[in-house]
């Protein structure tokens, strides 16, 4: 799949890799509007919040409190191993802040079913160790924490 909303030089990766994966799935205008947000956004500390509350405006603006999400997961460090889900997030959007074997959090991927959708990269790639590490410039550690959508 394509990723749509590139991070260039921008700190978007938590909003832009996320719209790609939502544009992916057929919400164009949560996608849409996501990114033309994520330059303000991003610089806050905490995106993952910041994401969310985007996600519960943009329902309220449009009247369509059913847009956003039915169900949300949220997990934090090292109590999920994304590679070894067996199925429990399959269909959901996951976003996902890799630690990295250097101590970096700074890096922000969104997951769906089998593919990363990474921002740095015009294409999905598959969800494999090597990606993560890829992904992280170094060797993977964990994710570091995450959030997973259920759409409706």
């Amino acid at each position: 799949p394509p990723v749509r909303f590139l991070q260039n030089d921008f700190r978007t990766c938590v909003y832009s890799s996320f719209a790609s994966c939502l544009f992916f799935l057929g919400h164009e205008g949560l996608a849409t509007y996501l990114h033309s947000i994520s330059h303000w956004n991003s610089g806050k500390v905490q995106n993952i919040k910041a994401l969310d509350l985007s996600i519960t405006d943009y329902s309220k603006r449009k009247g369509k409190q059913k847009l956003g999400y039915k169900n949300k997961w949220v997990f934090r460090r090292a109590n999920i191993d994304i590679l070894n889900l067996n199925g429990l997030l399959d269909g959901q959007p996951t976003l996902c802040i890799l630690e990295g074997s250097d101590g970096g959090t700074e890096h922000a991927i969104t997951i769906y079913d089998h593919w990363i959708f990474d921002s740095n990269l015009k294409y999905a790639i598959p969800l494999t160790r090597a990606s993560l590490v890829w992904c992280c410039m170094c060797s993977y550690v964990c994710i570091a924490s995450a959030v997973s959508y259920e759409f409706e």
